[in-house]
């Protein structure tokens, strides 16, 4: 009889050892599973991420340097056409104001659905640095608009353009930066 007991006591452990490990195995492949899953979803993020990152940072290049190329003009252009224009009057004010801010208009166009993509994809420190760049854009374009002759406060100067202009490498380095530790940062198991 206690070869009997024994025996059942065996059979009866080696169930229970063979449940737990099938269990212990279910859940070891299913943690498996999941932590890969995460890996090739944030291996997906970040080249949607880079993408987004290098289409947003090219379109907000292309509107800076037509708001530069503008400031050029502005100066000399503006008042020139104030000048020698004896007449100058509404009218001309009205379509010099409206081509400015038809360009300047298309020209941030361009930069929003690209702000919003980053803004989608995140994560919020490189969010940040692309509001600011948009934000600089934005200033840009309305100190021009008010330095638009007969649109603006009398004596408006382009002061604002230039500070806001001057700003803009550093807030670009900073975009730049967040995006690189961003893109640098390897998927792990277990992150969001």
């Amino acid at each position: 009889m206690s070869d009997a007991v024994g025996a059942v006591v065996a059979a009866i452990a080696a169930g229970v050892f063979g449940i737990v490990g099938t269990f212990a195995g279910i859940y070891v492949g299913r943690r498996q599973t999941t932590d890969q899953a995460q890996v090739e979803h944030g291996q997906w993020l970040r080249g949607q991420r880079q993408e987004a990152y290098v289409q947003f940072l090219n379109a907000w290049e292309e509107a800076l340097t037509q708001c530069r190329e503008y400031r050029k003009e502005a100066d000399e252009y503006w008042h020139l056409m104030a000048e020698q224009i004896p007449d100058f009057d509404g009218a001309h004010e009205e379509a010099m104001y409206e081509s400015v801010a038809n360009d300047m208009q298309q020209a941030l166009a361009k930069v929003q659905p690209l702000l919003e993509r980053v803004q989608i994809l995140g994560p919020t420190r490189v969010e940040r640095a692309a509001a600011e760049l948009n934000t600089t854009l934005v200033d840009m374009q309305k100190n021009l608009l008010l330095n638009v002759p007969g649109y603006g406060p009398a004596g408006t100067s382009l002061e604002e353009f230039d500070r806001a202009s001057s700003w803009a490498p550093e807030q670009r380095q900073m975009f730049v930066k967040a995006s690189r530790d961003v893109m640098r940062a390897a998927p792990r198991p277990g992150e969001g």
